[in-house]
């Protein structure tokens, strides 16, 4: 190949570069924020506090029924301890539930998907 050849492969190559990229730009999707009554949702993300009590409401597969001042503390394994004590891998139906605990630190186990909201409460001086 001849210098005049590879100066025009490098410069062909840098404006094919320069077009992916532009045309990439122009029509990517950018994410739109979801409108309330034709007006966008100001744009405030939040993150769930651990450390706060909330009301757990379920769908219908759980009857519409619902936990309050619960908090999460976390979910399943793929493990499950068996009545001797021993763990087993046999229970992947209950493989990632949530794991709420009650104010009287008894323990409810949630599929993910039968959580429809959470609500939380206020929290009570101590």
């Amino acid at each position: 190949m001849k210098k005049r050849d590879i100066v025009f492969l490098v410069v062909g190559i840098l404006v094919g570069l320069i077009l992916v990229l532009f045309f990439r730009a122009c029509w990517s999707e950018r994410p739109t924020r979801p409108e309330i009554g034709g007006q966008a949702i100001p744009d405030t993300r939040f993150v769930i506090d651990f450390s706060k009590r909330y009301n757990i409401i379920c769908s219908q597969y759980q009857g519409g029924r619902s936990y309050e001042n619960v908090r999460i503390v976390g979910y399943t394994g793929t493990e499950v301890r068996e009545s001797s004590g021993q763990l087993s891998k046999g229970y992947g139906y209950f493989n990632h539930w949530l794991v709420v605990e009650r104010v009287d630190a008894r323990k409810v186990y949630l599929p993910i998907g039968s959580v429809s909201f959470l609500e939380e409460i206020e929290q009570q001086n101590k």
